[in-house]
């Protein structure tokens, strides 16, 4: 798997028409989106050092960037929405905001919108004036990536400095299928290594793959999303906290990534619990690897 770019560097080209401008932040369904991710930017107005970021809005799970350079994760689920930040006057303030299903039971079905559902605050103060881009990860718009962008010039993912967490990034790579009589045939992807995101194939949306959550390991690939030989499959991973890579404290070296396609499914895999690994990932300790 090779770098495409990362998602702050394909704004563009992932959304239709632009930013939607607004004083304050607008849910998915307010920019007509109701699935998938939603990309929030805000050019900061004032310094600020060491301050309280508040994200208690999130729905559901946000990655928090400032320059493109990860801040932390914040997240609906377990009530960790605040992040210790400092961000100066002219950079940007990203929330990349991964809407993670509809609730279907319950009191939480009515007003189940998705996004940011209400005003970010930094030290109290309502953050004014934001940019929205609905993000389209779609077939056409996969397949439609410039050759410029899918090279190695692109730049990379930035790595936090305070955790393993990477700049939200595409990755892609191809394959052959075999030259042989009764392929392709049905087929499993399997990330390990990988942290957590979203995968195509051929354009086609495999769904989520999150390895160090499990139990879970692989992705059903039918044989109808693949092409025969000599046909050039493409699979496309939308990574949006960690890649199997050697890494540096700035950037991450993207040549060592690589995923596999097996015959049959990992399902009931033993794993780490999500409460143990953010306690991990918090304090930049956490090895995939170590743990399996």
């Amino acid at each position: 798997m090779m770098l495409m770019s990362t998602v702050p560097n394909l704004l563009d080209k992932l959304t239709h028409h632009g930013p939607f401008v607004t004083r304050y932040p607008l849910t998915m369904e307010q920019v007509y989106q109701n699935y998938g991710f939603i990309y929030y930017r805000h050019v900061v107005k004032l310094d600020w050092h060491n301050a309280v970021l508040d994200v208690s809005a999130v729905r559901d799970r946000g990655y928090v960037l400032i320059n493109s350079v990860p801040q932390g994760v914040v997240i609906r689920e377990s009530s960790q929405t605040k992040l210790t930040i400092t961000a100066l006057t002219g950079q940007y303030l990203d929330i990349l905001v991964e809407n993670q299903g509809r609730i279907n039971y319950g009191s939480g079905i009515n007003n189940n919108t998705k996004g940011l559902i209400a005003n970010v605050t930094i030290n109290g103060l309502i953050l004014k004036d934001w940019f929205i881009y609905p993000l389209n990860v779609s077939e056409k718009v996969l397949n439609n990536l410039d050759s410029a962008v899918q090279s190695k010039q692109s730049s990379p993912p930035k790595y936090s400095g305070v955790s393993q967490y990477i700049t939200p990034s595409l990755f892609v790579g191809q394959i052959q299928m075999p030259n042989k009589t009764g392929f392709p045939q049905d087929t499993y992807l399997r990330t390990d290594g990988w942290f957590k995101g979203q995968a195509y194939v051929n354009g086609f949306n495999l769904g989520r793959y999150w390895p160090s959550a499990g139990p879970q390991l692989t992705l059903y690939v039918p044989k109808g999303a693949l092409r025969p030989y000599p046909a050039t499959n493409t699979l496309v991973l939308l990574e949006l906290e960690y890649a199997p890579c050697s890494q540096t404290r700035n950037e991450i070296e993207v040549d060592y990534c690589f995923v596999e396609f097996v015959t049959t499914p990992v399902i009931n895999a033993t794993t780490v619990s999500l409460e143990r690994r953010e306690e991990w990932n918090r304090a930049g300790g956490f090895n995939w690897h170590d743990q399996h």
